[in-house]
């Protein structure tokens, strides 16, 4: 082995030189890895120690900015509370509106004494406290241009002034809201839920805006047949294509333009056919003319009640008959057109019948409620006067109520199918329930007569 200092060979098993006195490691230690130390980050090469304090940097500004966030909103929050607390003032109520010609708005509520005068410069006017309060409605779109569609919101803020009748005026805290741009109102009446189906060769289209509105159907400006109160009403022609896609575009100043499509069916028939009216929902006679035409080539079959002598077609195909309702509620009307190596054209329709309150009346049996509920099945339809007390309600959707025609010492329950006008009644109070019967019911393990009831007053 070679002395690492004077060079000199050493024997084998020494461990120190005799030349120079070098001592030598043991075989093991210098066999041994040296231990790697860790290097503090400070010692570090460059780009490591800049990406370290670049994050500790930014996650400082992150915290540091939260914190200032949420201080300048307690420090604001603090002091409103206190401004109005040392004032002997409660503070004002922001609140999310609709206004009465549909328009989205903010109403603030103040309060005061009564004759004070709350004072808003960015709205140019003053409001009087009437009885505590003044009630501020502001049209969300005031803080918009005429045709805002490329504005997202609005950062506002309100400084209100209250002014005694002494003539001190009092700088309150500002109210500070953000305001989403509006869009145009737009409600569609009908078609009702923006689809219905029809066999005729027009439909009027009914819808509220906001009056003053412009408003395109199909690209046809109908504004000027907008009433008073933002009603409108439009008859579109609709032709036997399957879809028929009405568009309808409203702009209102200070609000986004608005758009909404509707779809009117009409199906094509092999065996042309339309109908010259709208079917009626609703009647109180139980007779309804229906017109039409159709091939005057083809037959005419009605497939439910009507009275025979008044089916009648002409040469061109215009058809007319009176189609009868036999029970009180829905009725459905079937009738089509036949012709020989062609699909039958079939239109159906229903309309609710219900009798005025005097015709159906007159024909309404007395209360029998020992028989009533042995004959139930056999007396179904049979109209009855339900004089009675309002027990409880089993279901909003339908309408379920049970109702007492006894007395609270010897209770009679029947269940009636509430279709009529009345929605509350009174506990203790005597009602007149006019009813067809319907079948049972089962209420607290037990089977009820049920009827429908179609007029509900109290007992006169």
């Amino acid at each position: 082995m070679v002395c690492p200092k004077c060079g000199k060979n050493i024997p084998a098993g020494e461990t120190l030189c005799r030349e120079c006195g070098y001592r030598l490691e043991s075989e093991p230690a210098r066999r041994k890895a040296p231990r790697k130390k860790h290097r503090p980050i400070f010692t570090a090469p460059l780009p490591l120690r800049l990406a370290f304090w670049a994050g500790a940097v930014i996650l400082s500004i992150v915290i540091l900015s939260l914190g200032i966030y949420k201080g300048y909103y307690w420090v604001k929050s603090v002091r409103l509370t206190s401004y109005y607390k040392n004032h002997h003032m409660t503070e004002p109520m922001l609140d999310e509106i609709t206004l009465s010609d549909g328009r989205p708005g903010r109403a603030i509520t103040f309060y005061g004494e009564d004759g004070d005068l709350i004072y808003i410069s960015e709205l140019r006017q003053s409001y009087m406290i009437v009885a505590g309060v003044a009630r501020v409605e502001i049209p969300d779109g005031t803080w918009f241009s005429l045709a805002p569609d490329d504005a997202e919101s609005a950062e506002v803020v309100i400084t209100p002034v209250s002014i005694a009748p002494s003539g001190k005026r009092t700088q309150l805290p500002p109210i500070e809201f953000t305001v989403d741009a509006p869009e145009s109102p737009l409600k569609i009446i009908s078609p009702e839920g923006g689809f219905e189906e029809i066999y005729a060769s027009n439909y009027v289209i009914s819808a509220q805006v906001t009056p003053g509105s412009r408003v395109l159907v199909d690209g046809l400006d109908v504004s000027d047949v907008v009433d008073y109160y933002g009603n409108l009403e439009v008859n579109v022609a609709v032709y036997p294509q399957g879809e028929n896609v009405i568009s309808i575009l409203v702009e209102t100043e200070h609000h986004k333009q608005t758009r909404r499509d509707v779809i009117i069916y009409r199906e094509a028939f092999e065996i042309p056919m339309e109908i010259k009216s709208t079917f009626v929902e609703r009647s109180t006679r139980n007779t309804v003319t229906v017109e039409g035409v159709t091939d005057p080539t083809a037959t005419l079959v009605v497939d439910t009640p009507y009275e025979e002598d008044s089916l009648t077609m002409d040469q061109e195909g215009n058809f007319s008959f009176k189609a009868k309702f036999v029970t009180i509620g829905d009725n459905t009307v079937v009738f089509r057109a036949t012709k020989p190596g062609l699909k039958d054209t079939t239109i159906a329709f229903t309309t609710y019948y219900l009798p005025s309150l005097a015709e159906y009346s007159r024909n309404a049996w007395r209360m029998d409620y020992a028989q009533l509920s042995k004959l139930t099945d056999t007396w179904k339809g049979r109209v009855f006067l339900c004089r009675g007390y309002f027990v409880e309600t089993l279901s909003y959707n339908p309408f379920v109520i049970v109702w007492n025609v006894g007395s609270p010492e010897d209770p009679k329950y029947v269940v009636l199918k509430n279709e009529s006008a009345a929605t509350t009644f009174d506990a203790g109070v005597s009602y007149d329930a006019y009813a067809d019967v319907d079948g049972q019911y089962r209420w607290n393990d037990k089977f009820y007569p049920c009827l429908v009831a179609r007029y509900i007053d109290r007992t006169k």
